[in-house]
């Protein structure tokens, strides 16, 4: 690993030890742990419910992107390779450790998987943009300006990037070479040429279910936290997801979500910085946590028989 590397990693490790730091000293960490031991069980066991539901979409999302750049695989590598995947996320910034997927499907090549978590990332860009209207309109009381350029930037990034992915590689085609080597470094450029306008929108409807899911899981956690209106809540965890989403540098996600949660349940809900703390960390376990202890078996077996065949 290069000095610019490990600059990154430091930073941004040292960024979510910051927003740790911040959210320990603006919470009361007691009245937190009490108010997650009274939460309704009922809004809890549907948010529970729709565990799996969310991780068969990342999954058949998984099988669609990388069936386009002839990854084999069956089913059973499917799944494991995903929450192989999953583990590595938990424990890197920005989720980039999903690529860890890679662990399990030795003969796949690097740039086949990276391109298909790149096109499950981006996938879900335009949708989120687009959903951000509804809480801005909120905001706003009506269609505002910036509500309308969210409308028009997640459209044409859906359209351009999704429906016209040609477009967005004859435009780098444009950029200076060195440039060009830089993003192309592990030839996902490239690849990107084997998807097809039907397979990037079948893959843009799995994020678009798997959010949905994440979302409606979110605010089910919330109102079994507090007595709040969930058409206040919905939007304030869509844009809690979109921030999220763009500002990925934290390690597992931990601190980012919180910090979100706590500003903008507050800010469309009135909601304290205890609950909004307590329904993050429920959530955290859900999304994160859950999904990685499961894949963490077969981290640890695919790591000893690498060590054995050594």
């Amino acid at each position: 690993m290069n000095l610019k590397k490990i600059t990154y990693l430091s930073l941004k490790l040292i960024l979510t030890i910051i927003l740790i730091v911040w959210i320990i000293y603006e919470v009361d960490l007691g009245k937190v742990f009490r108010i997650i031991k009274l939460i309704d069980l009922q809004y809890l066991g549907i948010a529970i419910f729709l565990i799996p539901i969310s991780q068969y979409l990342g999954i058949k999302r998984w099988c669609v992107s990388s069936r386009k750049f002839k990854i084999t695989m069956t089913r059973r590598k499917a799944v494991v390779s995903y929450f192989l995947g999953m583990s590595g996320a938990a424990v890197t910034p920005g989720r980039v450790g999903e690529v860890a997927r890679i662990l399990y499907l030795p003969n796949a090549s690097k740039a086949s998987v990276l391109t298909s978590i790149l096109i499950e990332r981006f996938s879900g860009g335009g949708i989120l943009l687009i959903a951000m209207v509804w809480p801005l309109i909120v905001i706003e009381s009506g269609l505002g300006t910036v509500s309308f350029l969210l409308l028009v930037s997640g459209s044409l990034l859906l359209i351009v990037f999704h429906w016209k992915i040609g477009w967005l590689i004859k435009l780098i085609r444009h950029f200076p070479l060195r440039i060009q080597e830089k993003l192309n470094n592990s030839h996902w450029i490239e690849s990107m040429r084997e998807m097809s306008s039907k397979d990037i929108f079948e893959i843009t409807l799995q994020s678009l279910l798997q959010y949905a899911a994440f979302i409606a899981m979110f605010s089910l956690v919330v109102l079994g936290l507090a007595d709040a209106d969930p058409l206040e809540v919905v939007p304030a965890v869509i844009v809690i997801y979109t921030t999220k989403t763009f500002l990925a540098f934290s390690f597992g996600e931990l601190g980012v979500r919180e910090a979100a949660s706590i500003l903008y349940l507050g800010l469309f809900c009135n909601l304290s910085s205890e609950v909004a703390l307590g329904a993050s960390l429920i959530m955290w376990i859900l999304e994160i946590i859950i999904p990685a202890l499961i894949g963490l078996p077969f981290i640890i077996a695919t790591t000893l028989k690498s060590c054995r065949n050594r």
